[in-house]
This record gives C-alpha cells, sequence and structure tokens, in this order.
C-alpha cells in the first residue's frame, strides 16, 4: 500500500461557470494543508473543501477553473471530474 504524503502547503482555486444569459457563478475552494483524501466528501463554499456545487438554469456554459493563492507560491486548480445533474 503506498504512503500518503502530506503537504505543509494550502491551495485555493475559483472555479467560475458563466455564460450567454447566465448570471455568472464562482466558488472559492481551498486545499487545506496537512490533510490527506480520507474518503469523505467536503463541500467547498468559499471554504476548505473537496468539491464544489453549481445550480444554474442554461443548456450549456463554460466552466473556468482559476488558480488562486497559496501558501508556497505553488498555484493549482485542477478539475478531476464533473457531473452534470439535470433538475
Amino acid at each position: 500500500m503506498p504512503m500518503a504524503i502530506t503537504r505543509a502547503a494550502s491551495r485555493a482555486g475559483l472555479y467560475q461557470i458563466n455564460g450567454a444569459g447566465i448570471t455568472t457563478t464562482s466558488v472559492s475552494l481551498t486545499d487545506a494543508p496537512n490533510t490527506n483524501f480520507s474518503g469523505t466528501f467536503t463541500q467547498a463554499n468559499n471554504s476548505n473543501g473537496n468539491y464544489a456545487v453549481f445550480t444554474i438554469n442554461a443548456g450549456g456554459s463554460p466552466l473556468s477553473a482559476i488558480p488562486s493563492a497559496a501558501t508556497d507560491g505553488t498555484q493549482r486548480a485542477p478539475l478531476n471530474g464533473i457531473q452534470i445533474v439535470p433538475r
């Protein structure tokens, strides 16, 4: 079993949806320092977490992942997955 590596830096990203006829919606997500994924999902809403939720009424929209602050200077804003759920 591989050993988990814990990092001392926090990293934040701004995730944003916008487009024609859509009010721009943004969520900031911070990957907290010294934290390994334990199998528990925590919704970020301009806070620490590991996933974000957007609720929009549209047929399509671009999604932006914009790197933000990082305590060690290495910025990231990965998008590892996306799920679209009709309401």
